[in-house]
């Protein structure tokens, strides 16, 4: 195959991809338009289907989950509300609709924080200020080591400002590990969700979780989950009945 074959073959499938693309976004743009007609008439229902077909066709994005979120909390599915209002705030995170409506709901359903296991200075920032300010560390030891190259003066106080960069590197690092942990929890989406104490259908039960109720699983045994709520309880859930905000 010459050259001009090559080019010619890439040319056609970028026309291609462009033109499966627009059309993908032409569809995406009428089932959102319905679904939002759907939703102003109060069928909820119709409206999810809608919008989860949106998200099949051209993916997720803050607004597209902010609806789907609305919709699902107006037909009295908590757990998959809050499951698309949390997806939507992992792309928008200072989004004021979302953080709206997710406390809303939260607060109309009594789904309440558990009492937090002491203070956790981690918590202070979120996963990626934590990492920013690693990072700026890292970069004024950089710089200082470099100016010290050439000022003589910077000599005298580099080993002490390389410590401190590397304290504050050091605690920013495991701030973020310890916040990316806590960065994508399952949703409990099922209604009759279970606490169990072992990975066994006949197991005997610790208790209901709420629907909506933010879990962080730790290991998998067959179609079962050792979760950890923020109470600190533990034990096994169906992994059919919780589902995580990032995929």
């Amino acid at each position: 195959m010459t050259c001009r074959a090559i080019l010619l073959a890439l040319t056609l499938c970028l026309f291609s991809a462009m033109t499966c693309g627009k059309a993908a976004a032409a569809d995406g743009d009428q089932l959102f338009s319905a679904a939002n007609e759907a939703y102003s008439r109060g069928d909820y229902q119709r409206a999810i289907a809608l919008y989860e077909e949106v998200q099949a066709t051209v993916g997720y994005s803050p607004h597209l989950l902010y609806n789907l979120g609305n919709s699902y909390a107006r037909a009295g599915q908590t757990g998959r509300a809050v499951l698309a209002y949390e997806r939507g705030l992992r792309l928008a995170p200072d989004d004021p609709d979302l953080q709206g409506s997710l406390q809303l709901l939260r607060r109309d359903k009594g789904l309440f924080s558990d009492p937090p296991q002491g203070w956790r200075p981690m918590e202070l920032l979120s996963l990626d200020r934590w990492a920013l300010l690693a990072l700026a560390a890292l970069v004024t030891m950089a710089a200082w080591q470099l100016l010290a190259l050439w000022k003589a003066r910077l000599r005298r106080g580099r080993l002490t400002a390389s410590l401190c960069c590397l304290l504050v590197m050091s605690l920013a690092a495991t701030a973020a590990a310890v916040r990316h942990q806590s960065f994508n929890p399952s949703v409990v989406i099922a209604a009759d969700a279970r606490l169990l104490l072992s990975p066994f259908p006949s197991s005997a039960s610790l208790g209901m979780l709420q629907e909506g109720r933010l879990v962080r699983v730790e290991k998998t045994h067959g179609e079962y989950l050792f979760v950890a709520l923020e109470s600190g309880r533990r034990g096994w859930m169906d992994k059919r009945q919780i589902e995580a905000v990032v995929e």
